[in-house]
């Protein structure tokens, strides 16, 4: 016997409920067959209608708590699209309560910015019962723009009917800003790539080739079989490690088998670089490359392929064995650094690219002199160290950063190696300029770890200096502070005057926010208008360290306050200037030790934020865990 034809022992028809809540609580119960069928055995031993409706709310209660126990929002509406139940993480994603959202359409999360197209199909997959998965820019409670990602689902019963919708959503705003700060930075980063000298690659963590440099460009057209066609296995989308199959310009398989084998180690973390230097020869000429693989800032991110034309050294060292006339033919020729220093680190001879390298005009600027006197502090005791292994014999590589005679610094790479002369040992060394590679390296861990517009940390950093700051609160037995920032008044400025004149006053409220605070404080960024401040290592006493972190915060909430004198320039127009008056609501919470967690943390003062701003805006709020937001 099916629902539909269940009676309660009264002779009532249970299949149609009577009130308003029966209702509902039966189409939230029509998700599941699951839920479903235990309650028609109910029904079926002929149980009074008060048990069946107790057995009812308490499927759903268990229903409600498996919904919130997934991180993804979930939202159960009926066939018309009207909401009947949401999950926790559903009510944090947007910031409403359940009860101001049962009986609504979704269509109180849209807003201006919300792309029509995408409402529209959402419209249409209702109106036909049919799924919908895509992304769509919504709003919360507070008015704040997030990115959601959005599957919707129909149900259907055993007849085929339409009965309700599944809504399964998750917020993807931090991934929409990453995406969206890579793009605004290629052409910053092609620049960079396109001014190196060396054949640049980027691969993927699977080997997939992601940008490459001009340089890389000339050189697979020059290694090509086919006139006009680049080597294979050479262009953007190509995977590189076809090269292992003979692709890409090696010449030997052996070589082919190391690159691949060196490549591989790098993309999945087992070795920390790649090193190899192949011969490449074209008909008129014996060539030979260097090959330097190097992770991207950590593990599994991808790595950078760097090929350099090193037949000119591989030259050198192949006349170094001919005569010391050969010798300095050599050396004066070498496109890279040659310098030889005798066993106390003194400068006997350097070429001319070494010469430019250090800023000197002439050999007799630097003759004699030693080399660690150039070389930039922090490295010199490494360096001495090199120095020392090198006249022991040994032959080691290392990167430095070089000071100019001029007032310049450069960053390089040597290798060096232990020679003969004149029954005593010196020190040779090959140094090129990695410079460029370096300033790229920069590039990648400033997107990966500052906010673009701010230049303040952004989430991943601050994740790192909260926890810092809980191990130096272990340490100290002192108490820190977190403090949740959220700008009152932010986005009337951004619908009236714009994006550009936003980004003006969330810029100058960064700056006024590092001016309030200590050097060993964090100023992060959270993300729209919401900034985080730690305040390290406060005082041992609680009462104190409160007192403390409440006069930074009426400190800080005084200086965000004050109005933003704004100039906004547009081409062929005078600059505008706007004074705008925003101020602040801010949540504090003290922790020490790891009393609580940093996500809880956050938890927290996000609360003790929004009760400032329901208690009138423009104030402090300390975190009270009695305290229930209405």
């Amino acid at each position: 016997m099916g629902a539909s034809d269940a009676l309660s022992p009264q002779g009532k028809d249970l299949s149609m409920p009577s009130t308003e809540r029966e209702r509902q609580l039966w189409a939230q119960l029509a998700n599941s067959r699951a839920w479903v069928e235990p309650i028609e055995e109910c029904w079926e031993s002929e149980l009074h209608e008060g048990s069946v409706l107790e057995q009812v709310q308490s499927k759903l209660k268990l229903q409600q708590l498996v919904l919130d126990a997934v991180s993804q929002g979930v939202l159960i509406a009926d066939a018309q699209g009207h909401i009947l139940s949401a999950n926790a993480a559903f009510l944090s994603i947007t910031g409403y309560r359940e009860a101001e959202i049962l009986g609504r359409t979704c269509r109180f999360l849209q807003g201006p910015l919300t792309d029509m197209n995408t409402t529209r199909a959402i419209s249409q997959a209702f109106k036909d019962g049919l799924e919908f998965a895509g992304e769509i820019l919504n709003y919360r409670k507070d008015e704040t723009l997030f990115w959601n990602e959005l599957t919707i689902s129909p149900v259907r019963d055993g007849q085929g009917r339409l009965t309700n919708f599944i809504g399964v959503t998750r917020d993807i705003t931090e991934r929409k800003g990453v995406d969206t700060a890579l793009q605004e930075s290629e052409a910053l980063k092609l620049a960079i790539l396109n001014s190196v000298a060396a054949a640049i690659a980027v691969l993927d963590r699977e080997g997939t080739i992601l940008v490459v440099n001009e340089a890389w460009r000339r050189s697979a057209l020059q290694n090509a079989s086919q006139l006009g066609q680049p080597a294979p296995h050479t262009e953007v989308g190509a995977n590189y490690l076809s090269v292992c199959q003979g692709g890409g310009g090696l010449s030997a398989d052996d070589d082919g088998l190391k690159s691949g084998d060196g490549i591989r180690a790098v993309l999945d973390g087992s070795s920390p670089g790649f090193d190899l230097e192949y011969p490449c020869h074209s008909p008129s000429e014996k060539r030979w490359f260097s090959m330097s693989v190097t992770p991207l800032e950590s593990k599994g991110l991808g790595a950078v392929v760097v090929h350099t034309n090193i037949t000119a050294r591989r030259q050198i060292e192949a006349r170094l064995t001919e005569s010391e006339s050969h010798l300095r033919t050599i050396i004066e020729n070498e496109p890279e650094c040659i310098k030889i220093m005798d066993a106390q680190g003194r400068l006997l001879q350097m070429n001319p690219a070494g010469l430019a390298m250090v800023e000197a005009d002439s050999l007799d600027q630097v003759l004699g002199r030693p080399v660690l006197e150039l070389i930039a502090p922090e490295f010199r005791p490494a360096f001495a160290d090199l120095h020392q292994r090198v006249i022991a014999g040994e032959t080691v590589q290392m990167e430095f950063k070089m000071l100019g005679l001029k007032g310049g610094h450069r960053w390089l790479e040597t290798h060096a190696v232990p020679m003969r002369e004149q029954g005593g040992t010196v020190h040779l060394a090959v140094t090129r300029d990695i410079t460029g590679r370096k300033q790229i390296e920069d590039q990648v861990r400033q997107l990966a770890f500052y906010d673009p517009l701010t230049q303040l940390p952004n989430r991943r950093l601050l994740n790192d200096r909260l926890g810092q700051a809980m191990i130096a609160s272990k340490r100290s037995a002192r108490y820190s502070a977190l403090l949740f920032l959220d700008l009152d008044n932010f986005k009337a400025l951004n619908d009236v005057r714009g994006h550009a004149a936003g980004d003006l006053l969330l810029n100058e409220a960064s700056e006024r926010l590092k001016r309030c605070v200590r050097a060993m404080d964090t100023v992060a960024r959270f993300g729209g208008d919401e900034f985080v401040v730690v305040l390290n290592e406060l005082d041992v006493n609680k009462t104190e360290s409160t007192e403390r972190a409440k006069q930074v915060a009426e400190k800080i909430r005084v200086a965000l306050g004050a109005p933003y004198l704004l100039t906004l320039k547009q081409p062929g127009k005078a600059p505008d200037r706007v004074e705008h008056h925003c101020t602040a609501s801010i949540g504090v919470v003290l922790f020490i030790n790891h009393e609580a967690s940093q996500e809880d943390l956050l938890k927290w003062a996000d609360a003790a934020m929004y009760q400032a701003k329901d208690a009138g805006r423009n104030r402090v709020q300390f975190y009270d865990p009695t305290a229930v937001l209405a």
